[in-house]
Parts: C-alpha cells; sequence; structure tokens
C-alpha cells in the first residue's frame, strides 16, 4: 500500500514551527515505516503533476540540516491519475491555501477508488471567523466542504475539536462523518539547536523581574490584548514583568500600538519578534508562569510546550485546553480580565499552591511524536479496511 502525502505548503515555510513542526515530526516517523510505502509529493501547477521527493534526502535536510530544499527531489513524477484504489491520500499539510484546490484534487481521487484521509487542526476561520481575514475564512469554506465530502477519514487533535467538527457536519448537511483523534506529541528540546546561542537581549530580560510569558503570533484570535489589559488592571501592581515571544501577524494593529505606546514598553513589558527555538526554550525555562488566554485553539502546542518545562500555566478555561492541560494548569473564564488578574494574585498571595502545581509537574509527560505517529499510522490502516466514500 502507498500513502501519498502533498508537502507543497510545508516548503515554501522556513519556519519549522507549529503545524510544520508537527508535519516534520510525523513524515519522519512515517518514512520509517515498513507497513505502507511513504511517497511525499509536491505539487507543480505548471506541469500539473507532482514531483516526488526523495524520502532519504527529506530526512537529511530537515533532520541533519544537509543539502537544501530545492534538491529533495529523486527527479521523477506522478500524474493524479496514477493514484489507484488501495492507495491512500493523507491530507496532512495546511492545504486550505494550496495550488491544487481539493474542491478539484479530491472528487479526481474518489473516481478512481483512492481513500483519503485528512487532518484537520481546527475550523476556527469559519467558527471563530472574526478573528480571520474574509478571503482566508473563504479559501478556508472550500478546503473543509472538499473534506467533508470526500474524506474517508478525518483525523483531529482532541475530542473537544472532534465534537465541534462534527457537530458542524451536521449543521451545514455534510452527514456523520468519520472523526478519529490522534493527539499531538511535543518534544521541544530536539527543536533547540546546540549552535545557536540564546540572544543579549533574551538573556537581559530573564535577568530582570519574575515575569509572565505568551509565546504564539500575534493576532486576535491568541488574545495578547487580554494580558496586557491585565498588566494596567493589577500585575503591574504584582511586580511582575510581561514578555511576549512571537510574530507579528495580522488584525493586530491595537494592541501593537497599545504595547509599543505603553509607558512600560521595553522596561517592563517586551516583545520578541524574531525568537529562535534556543530564546523560546530559554524563556520557557525561566518563566514565572505562562499564559494562554485564547479565544480558541485546535490543539495548544505553547500549553503543552510550556509543562513540559515545568511551567506553570494561567489558560482559559475552554473545553480543548482543560483537556489537554487537565489538572496540571490554573483556569480563568474566557476574556475575563478581572478573573486572569484574580488568578495570578491567587497565586502571589499564595506561595505554597504555587509550589504544589510546580511539584505536580515533575509528574507530566506529554503525548511523544512516536504515539502521535502512531495513532495516525492505525487510524490510516484501520481506513484501509473501510469501504471507499462515495
Amino acid at each position: 500500500m502507498k500513502v501519498y502525502i502533498d508537502i507543497s505548503e510545508f516548503l515554501k515555510i522556513d519556519a519549522i514551527t507549529g503545524i510544520q513542526r508537527v508535519m516534520r515530526e510525523i513524515i519522519v516517523r512515517f518514512i520509517g515505516y515498513k507497513e505502507f510505502e511513504t511517497i511525499l509529493l509536491s505539487y507543480s501547477e505548471k506541469n500539473d503533476y507532482f514531483k516526488i521527493v526523495d524520502n532519504n534526502r527529506f530526512l537529511e535536510f530537515f533532520e541533519r540540516n544537509i543539502g537544501n530544499k530545492e534538491e529533495i527531489f529523486n527527479g521523477t513524477y506522478l500524474e493524479i491519475e496514477e493514484m489507484k484504489e488501495g492507495d491512500i491520500f493523507f491530507d496532512l499539510d495546511v492545504a486550505w491555501s494550496a495550488t491544487l484546490k481539493r474542491s478539484y484534487l479530491l472528487p479526481k481521487l474518489k473516481k478512481q477508488h483512492v481513500k483519503i484521509v485528512a487532518q484537520i487542526y481546527d475550523i476556527m476561520a469559519i467558527t471563530h471567523f472574526q478573528y480571520f481575514t474574509e478571503h482566508f475564512t473563504y479559501t478556508f469554506m472550500e478546503f473543509i466542504g472538499a473534506h467533508l465530502l470526500y474524506a474517508d477519514t478525518i483525523i483531529v487533535s482532541t475530542k473537544a475539536s472532534l465534537k465541534i467538527l462534527e457537530e458542524f457536519a451536521l449543521k451545514v448537511g455534510a452527514g456523520p462523518i468519520e472523526g478519529k483523534v490522534a493527539y499531538l506529541g511535543a518534544d521541544f528540546k530536539r527543536n533547540v539547536n546546540e549552535n545557536v546561542k540564546v540572544q543579549s537581549k533574551v538573556d537581559e530580560i530573564v535577568q530582570k523581574e519574575k515575569y509572565i510569558l505568551m509565546v504564539g503570533t500575534i493576532e486576535p484570535r491568541k488574545n495578547h490584548q487580554l494580558v496586557l489589559d491585565a498588566f494596567n488592571k493589577g500585575i503591574a501592581n504584582l511586580g511582575y514583568n510581561l514578555v511576549f515571544a512571537g510574530r507579528i501577524g495580522w488584525k493586530n494593529e491595537k494592541f501593537l500600538h497599545d504595547m509599543e505606546t505603553h509607558p512600560y514598553y521595553g522596561k517592563r513589558i517586551f516583545h520578541i519578534a524574531n525568537a529562535s527555538n534556543a530564546d523560546i526554550d530559554y524563556l520557557y525555562s525561566n518563566a514565572f508562569l505562562v499564559a494562554f488566554p485564547t479565544h480558541m485553539e485546535g490543539f495548544g502546542l505553547p500549553l503543552v510546550e510550556a509543562l513540559e518545562h515545568g511551567v506553570p500555566v494561567v489558560a482559559t478555561d475552554i473545553d480543548v485546553l482543560k483537556e489537554i492541560g487537565g489538572d496540571y494548569c490554573y483556569y480563568f473564564k474566557a476574556n475575563d480580565v478581572q478573573d486572569f488578574v484574580k488568578q495570578i494574585e491567587q497565586i502571589q498571595n499564595n506561595e505554597k499552591i504555587y509550589i504544589e502545581k510546580k511539584e505536580k509537574l515533575r509528574t507530566y509527560r506529554p503525548i511523544t511524536w512516536d504515539q502521535s505517529a502512531n495513532q495516525m499510522k492505525e487510524i490510516i490502516l484501520n481506513c484501509r479496511e473501510k469501504e471507499t466514500k462515495i
């Protein structure tokens, strides 16, 4: 059996963060599986075919930093029509913006009796469209619509996400879906290059007062504004600094203005836009708390990464995060600045509960990438045995 994975969008992005990190970890393991042959593809719009990736060169580049991305292909190609019954197309990439639209590709694959398995990271562009651009939402709707119609199995990363997706599928008339859960792995230390030094400005920040850290792209869904507002409404008086680590995303004009014009900006409030994995690792390791006030997540890797570093997290009390964080986290009411401040004050006023949480974190064991990839592998093997969705 052949399992095809289109990595066209993955190859366009240099950063190995978020979903790109997920893809790398899963693909590396899929290449080593004996139950099926993993074939990596990259679509050529000019020629309307897939270029085939050499698996060994992929491993050399993405695991050992040998060579470059332009040289990972083996010189052969695959027409869409060459995929056949018994094969599986595993849509693991962030393909909603792909040149090869899924509304075009998936019906063709179904006619050829190819099984389709999709990894859907979230549907927030639809359920929380106010935090995204209109263009992105329309693009995503086309992508998710195609998979609801044609995918034989859809994989999500939490039970809470599966419930949201199932309810949405029924609401839009796509009928019951075959949904499965495969939790994402975590191994942040593996992504830290020992040869990359921590930036001096990051070290200077760490050496100052205790700080509350927030990691993630600055975009409205992540809710950086709440943490800044909480600083103004009480956290500043408690003596904590704020550190925001993440690139600048979209629809963030108000937050950036409020942060950059704040009288404490550069003194007690810091933003590191170009943080390396070494910087993030150092910031996690020395943080007093990590804030995760997100409006919605499909999984929440920063939460897992913080717990992996033994740092308590103050997170939004949404189902997804409670499923992932369990009783290792503190929770506050969604979008409630005062409740967020209250949680910090309680920690400040009762050192015992903080020490107990830190001790409990010694027992935290995240899902490994081996376990995550194995869950996906078993889902794919089970999908092979079922009738193809027509």
